[in-house]
């Protein structure tokens, strides 16, 4: 309660956030380093949010939790359209829009998969409208249309109230590039990791550090919806309303959860991590 924390894997892995944050930019002068006082300059920002509860019937419920989220910046691009799915082209291609925004906010569940973490990811809607094509060149410059299919098929334990596909950290390494100041991945477990090779952690909230996000927000372990409404708000807040650095507006966030409706709730204070560059 006393510090604002972030968490990075390794210096190399920091180092390379730093290198791509665009907040890195700006004078330090003008950043609010008292979260008692507000930011009389705050950065204007973009972001792009999306959400869908592919196992319960708590739809608006994310929905709203995208917009909320959304409020906070000046641009805003929210994919809630129902007639499209919140699907793994849906978001790869909120991920490639040109120029990228500042912020991306997904909310969704989260599966870890104890055998092979790169299997691990995001539970989202199938595309019903269609397989979309990806042209890929293969030999002498020559380009060919694959269909564009998951890398794993779903659980069979899981069960979903709509057809749903994996989105799998292994796919977003080879198959997504972000360039962003913040990722705001809430989904169930994805801060969660384990030890590879080396003891590289494996996690779906390390892998969008490394595809070019600057920092991560995630949770470690399933997040109850009413704490990461209170904690995504006070959060934003703290980072788009006073101005405060990423790890001061955590800090923040953590404080107002502590003296409000979850102080009794110690295991709920806890959920929400901040990896990368704390700034």
């Amino acid at each position: 309660m006393l510090a604002g924390v972030t968490y990075a894997s390794s210096r190399s892995l920091f180092l390379r956030t730093v290198g791509r944050n665009a907040a890195r930019a700006r004078n330090a002068g003008q950043w609010t380093w008292d979260d008692a006082e507000a930011g009389s300059s705050a950065a204007e920002r973009s972001v792009v949010c999306g959400g869908v509860d592919v196992l319960g019937d708590l739809d608006d419920d994310f929905r709203e939790i995208c917009r909320q989220a959304a409020s906070h910046f000046a641009h805003r691009k929210l994919f809630l359209d129902r007639q499209f799915p919140y699907s793994r082209s849906t978001v790869k291609a909120a991920l490639r829009q040109d120029p990228s925004p500042s912020a991306v906010c997904i909310m969704a569940h989260g599966w870890v998969d104890d055998e092979d973490h790169r299997m691990s990811g995001l539970l989202v809607e199938r595309d019903t409208l269609g397989v979309s094509l990806r042209d890929i060149p293969l030999h002498g410059g020559r380009y060919f249309d694959f269909r564009d299919l998951p890398l794993r098929r779903p659980p069979r334990r899981i069960r979903a109230r709509k057809p749903i596909e994996v989105f799998a950290a292994a796919e977003l390494e080879v198959d997504a590039a972000i360039d962003c100041e913040l990722v705001m991945l809430l989904g169930c477990s994805a801060g969660w990791g384990r030890l590879l090779q080396g003891d590289a952690p494996a996690s779906l909230a390390e892998t969008w550090l490394k595809i070019g996000a600057a920092s991560v927000v995630a949770p470690l372990w399933d997040a109850p919806i009413e704490a990461v409404r209170h904690w995504s708000r006070a959060f934003l807040d703290g980072w788009c309303g006073a101005d405060l650095p990423k790890a001061l507006a955590m800090r923040r966030a953590m404080r107002r959860m502590f003296d409000g409706p979850f102080r009794d709730a110690p295991e709920r204070l806890g959920v929400m991590t901040l990896r990368g560059d704390w700034l």
